[in-house]
Parts: C-alpha cells; sequence; structure tokens
C-alpha cells in the first residue's frame, strides 16, 4: 500500500495529477530513488513544463520563482507532515493486538493529497495562463494522448480480463510494500478487491470531460481567480470523483480489503514494510531541518 498518495487511484485506476503533483510528492519514485527525484524536483518540473506545454525560456525565467517558492513550501510545510504520517504508518504496523484505525489513516493520506494537490494549483496557475494558442494547442495533443493511453491501459472491453488486470495491479501495489504474498494472501485479496466497485470508466469520461473544459477556458483567456478556481474544485476538491454513495461503497470496501491483509500479514512481511517506510522516511527526513517537525492526527476527509 501506498503510505501517503491518495487511495482514489487505487479505486478508479490512477490519479489524475501528473507531473506537478507527483513530484511535489517526491513520494512517486520508490525507496532508492526519492532523494534524488526531490534534489532535482526543480528540474524535474521545469523538463515535464517543457514537454506538456513547450514552455519557452521567457516564461521559464518568469516561472521559476514561483517554483523554486512552492517547492521550498512544501519543504517546510507539507514534507514535516509526510514524515509524521509515515511514523504513524509504521507504528499501526506494530500493532499487532488490534487492528490499526484505517479511517484515521485513511483520511490521513486523504488530507496530505489535498495538501499537495493545493500547492500544484497554486504553481500551475501561473504558468497556464501563460500560454499563447500555440501552446494551448500543445497542450490539447498532450492531453489528448494521455487520455487516449489511459482508455486504452484500464478499459479492456472483457470485464472479465479488465478485472483480472485490475486485481493484477493492486496486487503488485502491496508487494511493493509488503513483499511476496501468499497463495492464501492473493486470493483473499482479489475477492476483496472483487467487492470494491470499479468506478475507473466514470473517472475517465470525467476526467476527458473535465481536460476538454480546461482547454475552453484557457482558449478564452481567463483570468487568474477563474482558473484558479476551476483547478481547485478539479484538483483539491475532486470533482471528477463519482457519486457520493458510489465513492462510500467503495470506500468502505477499500477499508475492509485494507483490515483484512493487515490481519494477513506475518512477521517477515510486517518487517518488510516497516524497512520500506523506514527507507522513505530516511531519505525524506534528509531534506527536513531539524527544527521543521510535525504531528500526525486524524481529520475527517470531505469526500
Amino acid at each position: 500500500m501506498h503510505p501517503v498518495s491518495a487511495i482514489k487511484p487505487w479505486l478508479a485506476g490512477m490519479s489524475p495529477r501528473r507531473g506537478i503533483l507527483l513530484l511535489l510528492c517526491a513520494l512517486c519514485a520508490g525507496c532508492s530513488t526519492t532523494q534524488l527525484a526531490y534534489r532535482n524536483a526543480d528540474w524535474l518540473l521545469e523538463r515535464y513544463a517543457r514537454q506538456t506545454l513547450d514552455m519557452n525560456e521567457e516564461q521559464r525565467q518568469h516561472w521559476q520563482p514561483q517554483l523554486e517558492s512552492t517547492l521550498q513550501q512544501h519543504r517546510e510545510d507539507l514534507l514535516p507532515l509526510v514524515i509524521a504520517y509515515l511514523d504513524q504508518l509504521d507504528a499501526a504496523l506494530q500493532e499487532t493486538q488490534e487492528d490499526p484505525d484505517i479511517d484515521c489513516l485513511v483520511d490521513g493520506a486523504i488530507s496530505l493529497y489535498r495538501q499537495h494537490a493545493e500547492l500544484a494549483v497554486e504553481l500551475s496557475v501561473p504558468l497556464l495562463l501563460q500560454l499563447d494558442a500555440g501552446q494551448i494547442e500543445h497542450l490539447d495533443e498532450h492531453l489528448a494522448e494521455k487520455n487516449d493511453e489511459l482508455h486504452e491501459r484500464y478499459r479492456d472491453p472483457d470485464p472479465a480480463r479488465r478485472q483480472a488486470e485490475r486485481i493484477e495491479r493492486i496486487t503488485g501495489r502491496v508487494e511493493r510494500w509488503t513483499g511476496r504474498l501468499s497463495a492464501t494472501q492473493e486470493q483473499q485479496l482479489a475477492q476483496d478487491i472483487g467487492r470494491i466497485p470499479d468506478l475507473t470508466g466514470q473517472w475517465l469520461a470525467t476526467r476527458t470531460a473535465q481536460t476538454d473544459s480546461l482547454l475552453r477556458m484557457l482558449q478564452d483567456n481567463p483570468d487568474e481567480t477563474r482558473l484558479q478556481a476551476y483547478l481547485y474544485h478539479w484538483w483539491v476538491q475532486r470533482d471528477d470523483q463519482p457519486a457520493t454513495g458510489e465513492w462510500d461503497t467503495a470506500r468502505q470496501g477499500f477499508t475492509v480489503m485494507l483490515q483484512q491483509l493487515g490481519r494477513s500479514l506475518t512477521d517477515e512481511q510486517r518487517d518488510t514494510f516497516r524497512r520500506r517506510i523506514a527507507d522513505l522516511r530516511g531519505d525524506l527526513a534528509a531534506f527536513q531541518g531539524e527544527s521543521q517537525q510535525a504531528n500526525f492526527a486524524c481529520h475527517p476527509a470531505r469526500v
């Protein structure tokens, strides 16, 4: 289980925030390359912006101060929260007598996601407002290609094959943290995944509509307030999510899945999971000042 990336990608297929948000989280690369990614986040984000938006040198120089400020804000404000969350997750793994508070951990992950998404909005708006007609067309082509890739990857027309791929995908993500699961664990996990509604199709359709709306807005030369509000509703409040009842059902199923998985972990798997967390924590802590400490506390997440 990825400790911080929102649980919604597991339910729907993947996170809609690529590039900026993933790099801000500094968790997408895994333990061995996290320090490298975080240390070079400015270069990686600039490279992503150049490829996605065809950003020119003048725009890069104009955006650079905002980028540096956002990365510094992440280091000072959000990185300590991520580390505190990892500590809480590690503490939950040490608890063998009682089930950990899964809802607390899920709410914490969603809260962290949204705080990162807010930074992504702040970072993206100034850059998007600079785009000319040719760059908007370049972005249109990039988003259309990405949407086609997502549909091809996640929407196999055969329901049985699509479900099998979903089980394989989630199992692989689990095993990156726990090590190899036993046949019994894999069977139980597959059963639990089967009880979680597959909302991928709805998410993909809404994502396509959202990207189309964004492109129309950019062509209309929006002001900063309008663009910021649109991205906030999409990225932070997650207006691309399915109806509340469907999401509640999916979240309940996901919580049961995590509970069942946690109860089944062997001592060796728990130790593997904890080592992964410790490695990741160590990588991130290298960028945290001694005075930058935070405590993780559960707050109900508005979904």
